[in-house]
């Protein structure tokens, strides 16, 4: 073993006890190092001992594979220059392979360009023979003549073959086969003209087959149209007989335009794309909708004429203007402009057939047009497909074509729809207003049956008991300007959804909202707040008959907005921004309804302040006329027996309450039980806070109100009134009643304060205030 040379060469010195110490232990361990790292040392080099042998016995099996090794080499030699060799004269047969094969295709080319340029020669010669006789206006055979050239047209690459120089002909085959197309697209035309003017089908479907085999698309397509058209025409007339006899003869005309148009394309759809092709259609269609469009421009313009529409407009307006004047120089001018233009009876029924009719006009055109473009937008969406070339050269649109619909969007019809529709405006707002005046003007509240005695006095009188033999049979609880109003208003509206024009639905919308406010509800409502009288019979009925319209109006108001809704989602086109204004204005008129439900709550407040408070006050007060609520025993026993208050009161209430259901509509009569109800329970509340109270008395007080309460809530039922209008009103009474019928005056009787949960609830002040009214408590506190 080593010692290390630090260890060997320093000789202690002297020191101390723990020096000695410290150091021994750092020895020991460098020591043990040094133990282990000879041992790994060791086996290091027994193990490259050993692997020296295991080297060696490789070295000596090489060298005996050495000899093998060079004789194999020596062997393979000339079979390497033998592979060398091959390889070589591989790659020039490969070359030689790919010369040949380019040979090969090219002998086969020029093959199919020489049999190509036979079968050239052979159609050129067919075509000739067929078209022989087309410059002298002889028999063609057109088919085979078509054949040949829609052949050429599919497939040009035979016409520009190289050997066609060596084909004996005066021109080349490309110019000849063109300028013989011509030609015969040219004889297909008059043979197409001479199959329309006979009316013969079969010889148009067959010239209408042959134009696309000539590269005549667009020349057959228009050529066809015209066709189309000139059918329409034909089959559209309508016998001046049955005009004559029509109400609406120039509706009835353009509706049988409509109708023949529709068939005609809808009929024509198989023909054209099985000869031309998906979206070939579209030009078609607009070809026929702009001479329908022009067409029925020209009815329009004829009806404009014989109805006088323009004369009739200008009087509409002209009567519109007239205002009444103050002084009578300027009433006398104004009396004889009016008289100018003034329209009698027979004028008025003029006007309302012009306005019938104008919207049916309107209406079959809106058809149409939505007809046209549901067939046409599909057709221009199929030829998003093809190359922008053949949709310029199909459709051909300007900057006056629909892009979605390929249709002509200022047309001749656009301009007289306008013109319509803004006539129709006219008509429509002078109808309404006129009529709506005539059925306010008729409206008489006086002929109602039933309303001639008072319909709801100031008090009871004392034979109460007779009111039911008393009330009539039969009461008019309306009158007729509701219906009357409303069937104008509804009238109106339904000839502005028919026409399907958004801005008129619009405009007869805010006139339906105009009118019914200026005319209807504003009258009406100042005849229900009119100051009330009870012994004045007619002011009553007048009030509560206006009331009672008030309430009808709102349900017809409901009752004409929904159907209305309806069409507008049956009839107009879905999600477009016109059936979105038809549909805003329709909401609009339906809102409208709440203005009214208003006007109604406001004259509901009138006769219940006026009429029903004070009855109700007045039948409480005979009620308790000497009622008492300090109770003996026998006192009590009595009350249990045969109570006068309950008595009383039933018999006034009902009274009421049958008065109410008699004259009112079944929700005014619940309104005004359920403000009965109200007031009964403030007056009552108000009434109890200054009556004297013993134990008994409370008791007696709980049954009054509990039986008061369900009296009042089975009337206010039975008129319609819901199931929880009217016990909450007494919620206030039955706590005061349980307040009162506490054995014991304490701290623990007093309510909580009113909150959100339980507004009914009692304030610790009003139970103090109630038990002072407890003269027992008083007493046992004594």
């Amino acid at each position: 073993m080593l010692i290390p040379p630090a260890l060997d060469a320093v000789s202690p010195e002297p020191s101390t006890h723990s020096e000695t110490t410290d150091l021994a232990p750092r020895i020991e361990l460098a020591l043990l190092l040094l133990e282990q790292e000879e041992a790994r040392v060791d086996a290091e080099i027994a193990d490259a001992i050993d692997a020296v042998a295991a080297v060696d016995d490789a070295h000596a099996a090489l060298a005996l594979l050495a000899a093998p090794l060079a004789s194999v080499a020596d062997d393979l030699a000339p079979a390497q220059a033998a592979i060398d060799s091959a390889a070589a004269s591989a790659g020039a047969i490969s070359a030689r392979v790919r010369s040949l094969d380019r040979d090969v295709a090219a002998v086969a080319r020029a093959r199919s360009l020489v049999r190509d340029t036979q079968r050239l020669q052979r159609r050129l010669a067919t075509l000739r023979k067929a078209t022989a006789n087309l410059p002298t206006g002889g028999d063609v055979d057109i088919d085979a003549a078509a054949a040949v050239v829609h052949e050429y047209a599919a497939d040009t690459s035979p016409l520009d073959s190289p050997f066609v120089r060596f084909l004996a002909a005066s021109e080349p085959p490309s110019a000849e086969i063109a300028r013989t197309a011509a030609a015969l697209v040219d004889r297909v035309a008059r043979m197409f003209d001479d199959a329309a003017a006979r009316a013969s089908t079969r010889d148009v479907g067959r010239c209408l087959r042959l134009f696309p085999l000539l590269g005549a698309d667009v020349r057959g397509l228009d050529a066809y149209a015209r066709f189309l058209t000139a059918a329409v025409a034909d089959r559209a007339r309508v016998s001046p007989t049955v005009a004559a006899q029509a109400a609406n003869a120039y509706a009835l005309r353009l509706t049988r335009l409509f109708e023949v148009a529709a068939q005609a394309v809808d009929s024509t759809f198989p023909l054209v794309e099985a000869h031309y092709g998906k979206g070939r259609m579209a030009r078609v269609i607009r070809h026929v909708h702009a001479d329908v469009a022009r067409r029925a421009a020209d009815i329009v313009d004829q009806f404009a004429d014989e109805r006088h529409v323009a004369r009739r407009r200008a009087q509409v307006l002209h009567a519109e203007r007239i205002q009444p004047t103050a002084n009578a120089s300027a009433n006398a001018n104004a009396n004889a402009n009016a008289n100018a233009a003034a329209l009698d009876d027979h004028d008025v029924s003029d006007v309302a057939a012009v306005l019938a009719e104008l919207a049916l006009l309107l209406r079959q055109i809106a058809a149409f047009t939505r007809f046209a473009e549901s067939r046409a937008a599909p057709e221009v969406q199929a030829l998003a497909a093809e190359p922008a070339a053949v949709r310029e050269r199909l459709l051909a649109a300007d900057a006056s074509c629909d892009e979605a619909t390929g249709l002509v969007a200022d047309s001749p019809l656009a301009a007289r729809v306008a013109w319509l529709a803004d006539a129709y405006g006219s008509f429509e707002a002078f109808f309404v207003a006129r009529s709506v005046a005539r059925a306010m003007a008729l409206d008489d509240t006086d002929a109602l049956a039933g309303w001639a005695a008072v319909a709801l006095p100031a008090t009871a009188d004392a034979d109460v008991d007779s009111v039911a033999a008393a009330d009539p049979a039969f009461v008019a609880l309306t009158s007729s300007c509701v219906d009357d109003v409303f069937f104008v208003v509804r009238t109106a509206l339904d000839r502005a959804v028919a026409t399907q024009q958004p801005d008129a639905v619009d405009a007869v919308g805010r006139l339906a909202t105009a009118t019914l406010g200026s005319a209807l509800v504003a009258p009406l409502e100042a005849r229900a707040l009119a100051p009330w009288s009870p012994a004045d019979a007619a002011r009553q009925r007048r009030a509560l008959v206006a009331l009672n319209n008030l309430d009808l109006a709102a349900t017809y108001l409901a009752r004409t907005a929904a159907p209305l809704r309806e069409r507008v989602a049956a009839e107009w086109p879905a999600d477009t921004a016109a059936t979105a204004t038809a549909t805003a204005a329709v909401d609009a008129v339906a809102a409208f309804a709440t203005r009214i439900a208003n006007a109604c709550q406001r004259g509901r407040d009138h006769v219940a302040l006026h009429a029903v408070k004070p009855r109700v006050r007045s039948a409480l007060q005979h009620a308790y006329r000497d009622i008492k609520y300090v109770l003996s025993d026998e006192e009590f026993n009595d009350a249990q027996a045969d109570n006068l208050f309950q008595k009383r009161f039933a018999r006034r209430f009902a009274a009421l309450a049958r008065r109410l259901r008699r004259h009112l509509a079944p929700a005014n009569a619940a309104a005004l039980l359920v403000a009965a109800a109200a007031a009964l329970a403030a007056d009552w509340e108000r009434a109890i806070r200054q009556s004297k109270f013993n134990m008994l008395g409370a008791l007696m007080f709980d049954a009054d109100v509990r039986h008061v309460m369900r009296l009042v809530d089975a009337e206010a039922e039975a008129a319609g009134a819901a199931a929880a209008a009217v016990r909450p009103l007494f919620a206030r009474l039955l706590r005061m009643a349980d307040a009162l019928a506490v054995e014991a005056a304490s701290a623990d009787n007093a309510s909580a304060a009113p909150s959100s949960d339980d507004p009914a609830a009692l304030t610790h002040a009003e139970v103090a205030a109630l038990l002072a009214n407890r003269v027992d408590l008083k007493s046992a506190a004594a």
